[in-house]
């Protein structure tokens, strides 16, 4: 062994936050390793280095605090020094040896497009110190056989283009690269009939461009956004254009929500719920199915189906993994509930994109004017309207904009409805210094007036103030801290939760028998706000609760589910299955049944399929027609993860009852090929294949299925045109050749050797692994 470990260090947070160190030898010089790493956020770390490039220490900014010290460590070839505040602490590692960082990213199939340019932030950063040479990079690379990595399962991440020898293009430098990225910026900024006009010669001059698809996906996009009318004939021959010919381009989706929408606003609705269905039922977990659910309950509400359209609306809402898309759903759901004045749900809704996406709502502002003016048209919704309206006021002129003025004009009201006396005066008092001759001033003075009498009628806010100025005039004294406690218990009891909890720094500096006082307080709020935060599906403000506070709740069996609900969204997994496992021994057969639904699905987020086949079993032993939403599918999925060919066959045919003609069958089936160790039953499942790909006009596993079929099908005569259809699509040059070969050799047992050699010779004209392959074989025909 050239490695030995020497030493062991971790040091594990309350936080999910770890320091791991470990040292060693590798070919005779020491090294040591340190781990800094997160499970729930990233954060920074850096190399400050000397005038000759050389690492004089490493600081990672961590931002989050901690109730423990942690104390330096003098490890044997570095120091680690920790500094504490309130919010964030920092690590600095020095060393009297040499120091490497480096960032490890996540796994490759987690992004969207790989990062080969350097990352600022990462979960996981590792520091090396060693004496000479950084160790195991030395080794040579082993010029043996490689196998391909699986992701069936996965999406890997685009690289954006790559050059001849398939690596990343920092630079464009092709004319139809720089067309394409300012045909892209030029869509960005709105022009979009310069943009339309420039896609379509873009077309014409490039026909042989990798960017034709995106040339014709702008086009589409520019002249959507042109409008409909003297355009509905141009997307929808694009579209199916499109389709045909970039059957698996990544951006399919967004062509088939196009084409939807087009059909949908000029009235076509049938052909709009062909594409609608196309999109929603085959790309499910894509950015563009969830808005395109979103733009089909609209579709459905215009229509007078508001049922429907609030329950897809919901489920997006819920399921998607896109703010924007979340985003956009609840706008849509608040406008519903909003029109229905069904005010409470609309602030929900809208309270969800102001605490999560706010910039969605800022991007337009007389539409966050209008949504503000209609919620404050309810108690419920004033809180809300005012932080709206104060946060567009930031953006505005005085002078520039009109909604200046009544902007102004209406924070100052709506605080005097909220009875948030002391904020309406100074906003009124605003008001008069900005607009002393203004159109709502002599109504402010009135309302000025008032709320000196307001403020004298022993009122909340009233109490607060006066509180405030004792302990501030009192401040250390116990005086002043009695009156803190009784702060405390006018904000509790006002349902101001979230204030009282911001007192606990405060009140920890107290002595011990006044901060067991304000203690009890802030536990009884921090479980009010945690169940609320649960119960609203906040589970960001929970898991920050948790953290921060060290939150333990109790919660109703209604709560119970909110609160299982809330440690998936979170992937705290384990935790979500201790629930699960409580609440299956209570309750009638029913529930029961559900929360075994609920448990089989975290057992499959865990990776522990053999405990979620056992599940599913025992779910059918105590119901044989379950209520468990596509539970056929889900063990489908699990026998398939288990290799379980038999349970697999089983199953089959139920999915292709309740699955008839759709895409999805295509996925089922080259599992069960994949799986099958009988010939036969991989021949039917690739007969199936192939037939379904015919009948639904897609390509999806192409040329996987024809190959197989080479492999296990003996006519040769149905062998041919699928082999011949295959080679029409956009293939890879390692497939293209195969193909080539798999034909002429099928060519060859035929006895058509002119033929053999016509597909030999093609399969020699790229460079790729069977060049040489059939180079022999065109040497052995006669």
């Amino acid at each position: 062994m050239r490695t030995v470990f020497l030493f062991s260090l971790v040091i594990t947070t309350l936080f999910s936050f770890e320091i791991n160190i470990r040292s060693g030898k590798e070919a005779n010089q020491q090294y040591s390793i340190l781990h800094v790493k997160s499970e729930e956020f990233k954060f920074v770390c850096s190399e400050n280095s000397d005038e000759f490039m050389r690492v004089q220490s490493i600081r990672c900014e961590v931002p989050r605090g901690f109730r423990e010290n942690l104390q330096d460590i003098k490890h044997p070839m570095m120091h680690l020094d920790f500094e504490k505040t309130r919010v964030n602490f920092t690590l600095t590692v020095t060393s009297d040896y040499k120091l490497k960082l480096f960032p490890i990213s996540p796994p490759f199939y987690k992004k969207n497009r790989a990062e080969y340019f350097g990352v600022e932030k990462s979960l996981h950063w590792i520091v090396v110190a060693y004496k000479k040479e950084l160790p195991f990079l030395q080794e040579k690379q082993s010029s043996g056989l490689r196998f391909p990595i699986p992701t069936d399962f996965e999406t890997l991440p685009a690289v954006g283009p790559v050059d001849i020898n398939s690596l990343p293009v920092a630079a464009q430098t092709s004319r139809d690269v720089k067309q394409f990225v300012r045909l892209e910026q030029m869509y960005k900024n709105a022009e979009y009939e310069n943009a339309s006009k420039l896609a379509a010669d873009l077309m014409d001059r490039y026909q042989n461009s990798i960017f034709m698809s995106d040339f014709m996906r702008y086009r589409m996009k520019a002249l959507q956004a042109q409008g409909i009318e003297g355009n509905f004939d141009t997307i929808i021959n694009l579209g199916k254009r499109f389709i045909r010919n970039f059957t698996s381009d990544e951006y399919l989706p967004e062509i088939l929500l196009i084409m939807a929408n087009t059909y949908a606003k000029t009235g076509f609705l049938s052909d709009a719920n062909y594409f609608f269905d196309r999109l929603i039922n085959e790309y499910e977990g894509n950015y563009f199915r969830d808005m395109g659910r979103i733009d089909y309950a609209d579709m459905r509400q215009s229509n007078g189906d508001d049922e429907e359209a609030i329950k897809i609306l919901r489920d997006v809402f819920y399921s998607t993994t896109f703010p924007e898309a979340a985003s956009r759903a609840a706008d849509h759901l608040g406008e519903l509930f909003l029109n229905d004045k069904v005010y409470d749900k609309a602030v929900f809704y809208y309270q969800k994109i102001w605490d999560n996406n706010r910039a969605y709502l800022l991007d337009n502002q007389n539409k966050l004017h209008e949504i503000a003016t209609r919620l404050a048209q309810s108690p419920e919704g004033l809180d809300l309207a005012i932080a709206m309206n104060k946060k567009l006021l930031e953006g505005l002129r005085k002078i520039q904009d009109e909604l200046h003025e009544p902007v102004m004009y209406e924070i100052a009201l709506w605080l005097d409805e909220a009875k948030r006396y002391d904020e309406a005066f100074g906003a009124y008092e605003r008001y008069i210094k900005e607009y002393p001759f203004g159109e709502y001033s002599e109504e402010v003075k009135e309302k000025l007036d008032m709320l000196f009498v307001k403020q004298d009628d022993g009122n909340v806010t009233q109490k607060l103030g006066n509180l405030d100025e004792m302990i501030e005039k009192y401040r250390g004294e116990d005086i002043g801290n009695k009156a803190l406690l009784a702060k405390l218990q006018v904000l509790y009891d006002d349902g101001k939760y979230a204030e009282v909890i911001a007192q606990y720094d405060a009140v920890q500096a107290m002595g011990s028998e006044r901060r067991e006082q304000g203690m009890a307080v802030i536990q009884k709020a921090l479980q009010k706000q945690a169940i609320a935060a649960i119960g609203e599906q906040n589970c960001g403000e929970f898991a920050s609760l948790q953290s921060d506070y060290g939150v333990d709740i109790n919660t109703s069996a209604a709560g119970r589910r909110d609160l299982f609900e809330c440690y998936v969204s979170l992937a705290r997994y384990e935790q979500a299955r201790q629930i699960a496992d409580e609440q299956i021994a209570r309750g009638d057969v029913q529930e029961r049944i559900a929360w075994l639904c609920a448990l089989a699905d975290v057992h499959v987020k865990l990776g522990k399929f053999a405990l979620a086949k056992v599940t599913y079993d025992d779910i059918l032993a105590l119901d044989g027609d379950p209520d468990c939403p596509e539970i056929d599918k889900k063990r489908f999925n699990v026998a398939a993860q288990l290799q379980d060919g038999a349970l697999m066959l089983e199953l089959l045919p139920k999915l292709e009852q309740r699955y008839a003609g759709r895409a999805y069958l295509l996925e089922a089936y080259k599992k069960m090929v994949e799986t099958a160790e009988d010939s036969t039953v991989k021949r039917v499942y690739i007969d199936k294949m192939l037939q379904l790909q015919k009948q639904l006009d897609l390509r999806l596993y192409s040329p996987w299925v024809e190959l197989q079929a080479v492999k296990y099908l003996e006519d040769k005569q149905r062998l041919l045109p699928l082999l011949q259809k295959a080679l029409e699509m956009e293939l890879e040059t390692v497939q293209r050749a195969r193909l080539h070969y798999e034909l002429g050799n099928i060519y060859q047992s035929m006895g058509e050797n002119e033929k053999s050699r016509q597909s030999y010779e093609r399969c020699m004209e790229d460079e790729s692994m069977w060049k040489s392959i059939c180079r022999d074989a065109q040497t052995l025909l006669p």
